[in-house]
């Protein structure tokens, strides 16, 4: 992550009361560590969603400038 993108502050909706839900603002049972990017030149977030999306075909991803957003279907709980 870079000094610029670090220095934003970003904030992302709060979990809903569900126990399937992480976050890495979260300060409750749904907290998660951060995914710490540290690359150089600065992350093509086109490739980084491309890569997520390679995880599971179930992905649901958008992104814009340097915020990516992913969410994941379980098979088991769907």
């Amino acid at each position: 992550m870079s000094s610029t993108s670090a220095a934003k502050s970003i904030h992302l909706k709060a979990c809903p009361n569900k126990p399937n839900c992480v976050s890495s603002q979260a300060s409750d049972e749904h907290t998660i560590a951060p995914f710490i990017l540290t690359k150089t030149p600065p992350i093509n977030m086109t490739q980084l969603a491309e890569l997520v999306s390679q995880v599971d075909a179930r992905t649901n991803i958008s992104h814009e400038d340097d915020k990516l957003h992913a969410e994941f279907t379980s098979r088991v709980f769907g």
